[in-house]
């Protein structure tokens, strides 16, 4: 989800919680009288006479298909969008087209995080964050694999996919698991992220 519509659900759950806060309240003070003072009895002849005007049902439909619309635009903006498996890079033209495979790309990543610290199992994979594609290796650690060489391979993975998109376009993440001979220690998961 990206930050604009994150802002966005956020306003309008205040909107709302404000509204519903204020009809409990008024309610409340209508009944009891704590506040404000009402009339004995209340008259719905303004709502009659609107929904029997002639251009109430048009209203009504342009407002329902508004909200239709806006329901739908909203369920489909928190789907989870898959993955882009090729990225477009800032060189392309008129003259052609330059794409990058990103899952070799993370394959390859992933091989050679297994070729700088020892693993029982990795892969790669890339996934997306808004418009931000990542790069991530999750790996199972072999039992002599120690700190400063998971941190190395992390950098310098990192560092590869930098260095191969300089222009950002996307980053590496890696998530290592213990090693799986030691159930009594239970299985731990570690995020390893590098800039």
């Amino acid at each position: 989800m990206t930050r604009k519509l994150n802002a966005f659900d956020r306003t309008v759950t205040l909107v709302l919680a404000l509204g519903l806060g204020a009809g409990a309240f008024f309610a409340l003070d209508w009944r009891y009288g704590w506040v404000f003072t009402y009339a004995d009895e209340l008259s719905t002849q303004p709502a009659t006479t609107v929904v029997e005007s002639s251009w109430f049902p048009w209203v009504f439909a342009v407002v329902g298909l508004v909200l239709g619309l806006l329901g739908l635009w909203w369920l489909l903006s928190h789907t989870r969008r898959p993955h882009e498996s090729t990225l477009r890079l800032r060189g392309s033209g008129g003259a052609g087209r330059l794409e990058l495979d990103l899952s070799s790309m993370a394959d390859a990543t992933a091989d050679r995080f297994a070729t700088l610290t020892p693993t029982d199992h990795v892969r790669g994979r890339t996934r997306s964050y808004g418009s931000k594609q990542v790069v991530e290796i999750k790996a199972r650690l072999a039992s002599r694999a120690d700190g400063p060489s998971i941190a190395a391979a992390a950098r310098t993975c990192a560092e590869d996919v930098a260095r191969a998109l300089p222009d950002g376009d996307a980053t590496c993440r890696v998530l290592v698991d213990g090693p799986s001979r030691r159930p009594s220690l239970g299985r731990r998961s570690t995020t390893a992220r590098v800039h």
